[in-house]
């Protein structure tokens, strides 16, 4: 493997493969082998980032030094060309194959891609669903109040891939409505239960029926980001009592939520409506699960109660 130029442009090393083929890699590429090899094999060379970002600086090609230019860059692309060859001779076959096979390595990067875009769509929707052992700790503190199960609507605001329903239905309830912004999120939640109705929206623009005249209780996990022009936990609070008019609304929320000073604005917001404060708790070996990725994140169950 020969180092053979570096293009500012397009931010990409040229290099020449032992087959004679030319490629175009960026320092990504490196930094996943260091970061793989590193995990086996704690003693090999890590990838020198000093010589790196010096040969970044501009563009540049191996032909400069022959032509006697840029002879400050020369030791540094031969120790970087070094570990480079040191490097791919220590991955396995699979991955030395996608490097060098322009076919594999575009598949990849496209994957990564579409990877990349989906975590940032599920983290901008606040796509971090509850385990089980929260959603029941908050499902206890709903159950032991005086409820109708029977003559009571469950409402999931932002149900994602319904990690509540089979919890509320093994305690009883028969009547759930969830709704969920991602339509592939939504589509996974309407599976669970042809019971249950799974509304793909924007929950904050929904409305009550008019004639619906049983209990409301809220139940979820709604998005926690707090950026934007509001806070959208409170947003979920509010919506919640003044268009769905819910009997009660149990969320679990992220440890922020918990506050005395948080809850009083909640109860602020929630004031007119008269709503009171029936529990707040923090959640024992709290955690989230994000992407199939177990986020460990403090977090507490909040539950309101309304009084009138």
């Amino acid at each position: 493997m020969e180092l053979t130029g570096f293009d500012q442009f397009i931010g990409e090393f040229e290099l020449v493969a032992p087959s004679g083929r030319v490629l175009q890699r960026s320092l990504v590429d490196f930094q996943t082998w260091d970061r793989y090899i590193h995990k086996l094999d704690k003693a090999f060379e890590r990838l020198p980032m000093r010589r790196v970002k010096k040969l970044m600086a501009f563009s540049w090609s191996s032909r400069d030094f022959t032509a006697g230019k840029h002879r400050e860059l020369k030791t540094n692309c031969s120790q970087l060309e070094q570990w480079i060859r040191k490097a791919f001779d220590h991955l396995p076959s699979k991955m030395q194959e996608s490097f060098v096979d322009e076919t594999l390595y575009t598949a990849l990067k496209n994957e990564a891609r579409t990877r990349l875009e989906a975590n940032k769509t599920a983290k901008d929707l606040g796509q971090y669903f509850s385990p089980t052992t929260s959603i029941n700790m908050l499902l206890d503190v709903v159950f032991a109040l005086p409820i109708d199960v029977k003559n009571t609507l469950f409402l999931e605001p932002s149900c994602g891939i319904g990690n509540f329903f089979q919890p509320m239905i093994d305690r009883g309830v028969s009547r759930i409505l969830g709704f969920e912004l991602d339509p592939e999120v939504a589509k996974k939640a309407s599976m669970i239960n042809s019971a249950i109705s799974v509304v793909q929206g924007n929950f904050l623009e929904s409305s009550r029926q008019d004639n619906l005249t049983d209990d409301v209780i809220v139940i979820g996990n709604p998005p926690f980001s707090s950026s934007g022009p509001s806070d959208i936990v409170l947003d979920f609070f509010s919506h919640c009592a003044i268009e769905w008019k819910a009997k009660v609304i149990a969320f679990i929320l992220p440890e922020r939520c918990a506050t005395d000073a948080y809850v009083e604005t909640t109860r602020l917001v929630l004031g007119h409506v008269a709503y009171t404060c029936h529990h707040v708790a923090a959640i024992p070996d709290s955690h989230f699960d994000f992407k199939g990725t177990r986020i460990n994140k403090p977090s507490s169950i909040v539950v309101f109660t309304r009084i009138q």
